[in-house]
């Protein structure tokens, strides 16, 4: 049977009004993971992320040979949920590049 996960994602500064609840097995990738965040709050996901969890930073890389620093490690497309021995109340932080920046005319 796969370990189900509960993740409550919430956005930074606002997460007691902005938030979600998501479930995902643990054979997934942190990929899914990110994918699955976009998803939970009408995202397209159409640009980059990362996600930090303790000393690591997961990239999106799909194509390493890219990239001469790649560190397979780091690769979030690889890496699964399971293999990072996630506890309770263990904190990841996600960045999301939108591609544009927001202004108001006044």
């Amino acid at each position: 049977m796969d370990e189900i996960l509960t993740f409550r994602i919430g956005i930074e500064g606002l997460e007691n009004k902005i938030w979600r609840e998501i479930e995902i097995p643990c054979r997934r990738t942190v990929t899914d993971l990110a994918y699955t965040i976009l998803a939970s709050f009408n995202s397209l996901a159409y640009h980059l992320y990362d996600i930090e969890y303790k000393d690591y930073l997961f990239d999106c890389w799909i194509c390493p040979e890219d990239d001469p620093d790649f560190d397979e490690l780091s690769n979030a497309v690889i890496i699964k949920l399971g293999e990072l021995k996630l506890k309770k109340n263990d904190i990841m932080k996600m960045k999301y590049d939108t591609g544009f920046t927001y202004f108001e005319n006044i």
